[in-house]
């Protein structure tokens, strides 16, 4: 009997301390910091988004203002609300965006916007009139992501835009990311967590407005209706997997049939498991032992 403790005790903990080492190495591949977080859990209209991890937090517009969302039931520590935009409020921060990058977003929306980046129904945006090193990150007219911006393109300047696959303009939380690489001018759509469409618009560093809108535009960007949560910039090119990976073990939860953005680490719950199966086969291990010495 104690050596059958004995083994069902190594076997426990040595799968403890494997699922603990899994998930952590996890965690580790999937550390990108972004620059700037807006979680958008403020709890009254009109605050200033606050940016949890910098010090570009933004400042709201609008009458009424941005609205806390009661879409997200408040069940998430670590994700206690959203933000809602009624097509005339928006909030303003400070543009940092200028090289390579990655923006990603949950959104929830109806909106559709034009066939070009300046008159999309833009998530974020810094644009400028008439040809500038300007972009923006929002909806097109078939209600499919789209990037664009005005750069340095095939030798000359000029506008380019890059267009999504899917539809996200359908009511349903969906996490929608865009990479933008500045030597090579590429940049990649992503939609919960898988590459939606690529293409080439022209290089140079988007400095022309020092202030860039979220959910709204200054160059005759259609209205953003609807929900927009946990919007992060980096200043880097984040690879496909790492963005599959944020999509797919710390992003999404679904309460209630409803599809609900969560920042929180839901793995969690699996290094508490990992951590419980390695105290269960420390103790039957201990058990063993005292039973032999008995």
């Amino acid at each position: 009997m104690a050596s059958k403790f004995n083994t069902l005790g190594r076997i426990s903990a040595l799968a403890g301390i494997a699922l603990i080492f899994a998930v952590s190495t996890t965690g580790a591949m999937a550390a990108s910091t972004p620059t700037n977080q807006w979680k958008f859990n403020e709890a009254a209209a009109g605050a200033a988004a606050v940016d949890s991890v910098g010090s570009n937090s933004g400042t709201a517009f609008g009458n009424p203002a941005p609205q806390p969302s009661t879409e997200v039931a408040y069940t998430s520590p670590a994700n206690p609300g959203s933000m809602q935009f009624d097509g005339q409020n928006y909030f303003e921060v400070t543009n940092i965006l200028s090289a390579d990058f990655t923006i990603c977003a949950w959104i929830k929306t109806l909106s559709t916007g034009g066939d070009w980046h300046w008159i999309g129904a833009n998530i974020i945006e810094a644009e400028v009139g008439g040809y500038g090193l300007d972009y923006g990150f929002g909806i097109n007219n078939e209600g499919k992501l789209m990037f664009g911006n005005g750069g340095v393109l095939n030798g000359g300047e000029a506008d380019a835009n890059t267009m999504g696959n899917t539809v996200v303009a359908d009511n349903t939380w969906h996490e929608v990311c865009v990479t933008r690489n500045n030597t090579t001018g590429e940049n990649i759509l992503f939609v919960d967590g898988n590459q939606d469409a690529s293409g080439f618009t022209g290089v140079g560093l988007l400095t022309a407005n020092p202030v860039a809108r979220i959910a709204s535009g200054t160059d005759g960007a259609a209205p953003f209706v609807g929900f927009i949560d946990d919007l992060r910039l980096y200043t880097q090119v984040l690879p496909g997997t790492e963005i599959a990976s944020n999509f797919e073990t710390d992003e999404v939860i679904y309460q209630s049939g409803v599809g609900l953005a969560n920042t929180g680490n839901d793995s969690r719950a699996l290094l508490a498991l990992g951590g419980s199966l390695l105290l269960a086969g420390a103790g039957a291990i201990a058990f063993a032992r005292f039973k032999r010495a008995s």
